[in-house]
């Protein structure tokens, strides 16, 4: 299951996956809930996670969505399939708050070019990535990324006690299909 970024669609987000959909592989690519157009008031439709309006409701719906979408499609294959979950920028953040609610089966959960919020539950997240390998996977040269916010993420996962992966790639603000394939 991946998720994407501020400003992008479930649609065109997919097709960067194409090198991994194959060998049995199977991609659900989930669209945010909050659409608008990405030039005003024409042009490609794109769509957001959520803002700082009413974001508690905007949390508890995306949670109780993804949730849907996880129960329909992968919970079936949780105890004889990999499960694979990847949120790339806003996604990430979204991603997170959904493992530390629900606490869904996983094998791998993928923090791509983002951020794990520090409004969710922890104790959840550490027992779902305590089960699962946590990949952060980051661009060096992305400049929505400061380094001081990449310490800051390392810091508060080693004093959660989290285990994680941390893998920097020569890149902008964008999901690294090649680096996902080898480390998979």
């Amino acid at each position: 299951m991946v998720l994407h970024g501020y400003a992008q669609n479930g649609a065109d987000f997919i097709n960067q996956f194409a090198p991994l959909a194959n060998d049995g592989n199977y991609i659900v690519s989930v669209e945010a809930l909050s659409r608008f157009y990405a030039k005003g008031f024409y042009g490609n439709v794109a769509a957001s996670w959520m803002t700082r309006e009413d974001r508690e409701a905007d949390i508890k719906d995306n949670t109780e969505y993804l949730w849907r979408v996880y129960e329909k499609e992968f919970l079936p294959y949780a105890e004889t399939k990999q499960i694979h979950l990847l949120g790339f920028s806003q996604g990430a953040t979204t991603l997170s708050r959904f493992v530390s609610f629900k606490l869904p089966a996983l094998h791998h959960l993928w923090i791509c070019a983002g951020d794990v919020p520090d409004d969710m539950n922890w104790n959840n997240f550490k027992t779902s990535t305590d089960k699962a390998t946590l990949h952060i996977m980051l661009g060096k040269q992305d400049p929505l990324i400061a380094a001081d916010k990449v310490a800051a993420l390392q810091q508060t996962l080693h004093h959660k006690n989290i285990q994680f992966q941390l893998h920097e790639f020569e890149g902008v603000h964008e999901v690294n299909i090649e680096l996902i394939q080898q480390i998979v």
